[in-house]
């Protein structure tokens, strides 16, 4: 069995089949066709079940012949440090969450997301969006801001401030009002990418200050309530994103790469077209002040357990970060982006992501050994 066969039978369990039976070993065989490991075929019997179905074609296309085995190889090597990098109790706690239906209930505001983005990637303009996006992912210095936003969620002020807004319920639509912008009218759309691009190179600009945005007077400041506490939050938080010194450089460099690499502004576009297929709904569904299925606690598991390590293992690790530019470059072609996204929405509605949290937590714990 070759390398390329044995990924076009198995484009989506085979990283987690590969590190349940050891593919971070040198003696390893990391690609094999099928589960080697005795629980796996229980454990995702639904993913395993799509995948010899065909049921996602166009992922599994794109995986196996687009995305280079060097790359899929260390997209593998990448998760096994992920997986074994987790805090400890990260994966009981997420497997905890599943049985509290909360996974299940997450899965509709990422659905709603999912929706958002393939209809805005259809409309007038998404495909050079795309195409924005892509050169991005190329040129744009992202390890600087993977280490200063991981330096940010360690910081006690900033998580104190992202805890008060996430309890009290940020409603984006009222923001973008206050900003002047109705997102039900088609005609705010060019207004909305103007005022995108002028945040993006008032950011970039070296002779700028947070001050010229956020101060007495600032370009967001003076649009907005300053007795309402929400929004008063929110601008802290924004506040402490662009301080001074390393953390606003790392943002001025992908806010410079941005304005370069958009000539058009085709992004602030599909932002807006990402707003108007209802995409704010989705901060709804994830508030943890308004008795949903979300908890603070469940908000700090996913920070402090899932995020953290990833965006350290990012900001450190420059093949990762290669791996995971060549793998996105792949999916979001236009010509694919749209189905790779429908495929996306299959897996989502036949309950992978539960199935995917179980497979983790036995691999970390030792309960997915050979037979």
């Amino acid at each position: 069995m070759t390398y390329g066969r044995a990924v076009s039978r198995w484009p989506l369990v085979v990283a987690f089949v590969a590190v349940a039976c050891g593919a971070g070993d040198d003696d390893a065989t990391v690609f094999s066709p099928e589960p080697a490991c005795a629980r796996a075929d229980e454990l995702v019997p639904e993913l395993l079940a799509i995948a010899q179905s065909a049921g996602v074609p166009t992922l599994q296309l794109v995986v196996a012949t687009e995305v280079l085995p060097d790359v899929r190889s260390e997209l593998v090597r990448v998760l096994l440090v992920w997986v074994r990098g987790l805090p400890a109790g990260t994966l009981e706690g997420l497997l905890l969450l599943g049985e509290r239906g909360v996974i299940d209930a997450l899965v509709e505001p990422i659905l709603l997301l999912v929706d958002a983005i393939e209809g805005a990637a259809k409309a007038d303009g998404g495909s050079e969006a795309l195409a924005a996006v892509d050169r991005m992912l190329f040129e744009c210095p992202g390890q600087p801001l993977f280490v200063e936003l991981a330096g940010l969620l360690r910081e006690p002020t900033f998580r104190a401030d992202l805890d008060a807004l996430l309890l009290a319920g940020l409603d984006l639509d009222a923001v973008l009002l206050d900003l002047g912008i109705d997102v039900g009218a088609l005609s705010a759309r060019e207004g909305f990418a103007a005022l995108f691009r002028s945040l993006l190179a008032l950011v970039s600009s070296y002779g700028s200050s947070v001050d010229d945005l956020l101060g007495p007077g600032g370009l967001l400041s003076a649009l907005v309530d300053p007795d309402d506490e929400v929004l008063s939050t929110a601008l802290r938080l924004l506040r402490q994103v662009l301080a001074e010194g390393p953390r606003l450089e790392a943002v001025r460099g992908i806010c410079r790469c941005a304005l370069a690499t958009d000539p058009g502004g085709t992004l602030g576009r599909f932002l807006f077209d990402l707003i108007q297929a209802d995409v704010l709904s989705v901060f709804g569904a994830l508030s943890v002040g308004g008795g949903g299925a979300l908890a603070l606690d469940d908000v700090h598991l996913a920070l402090d357990g899932v995020l953290l390590p990833l965006l350290d293992l990012l900001g450190a690790d420059g093949s990762a970060r290669r791996a995971l530019v060549f793998a996105l470059d792949a999916l979001l072609q236009p010509s694919v982006a749209a189905l790779v996204l429908a495929d996306v929405r299959t897996l989502l509605e036949r309950g992978v992501l539960s199935e995917i949290v179980a497979l983790l937590d036995a691999l970390v714990g030792g309960r997915c050994a050979a037979p």
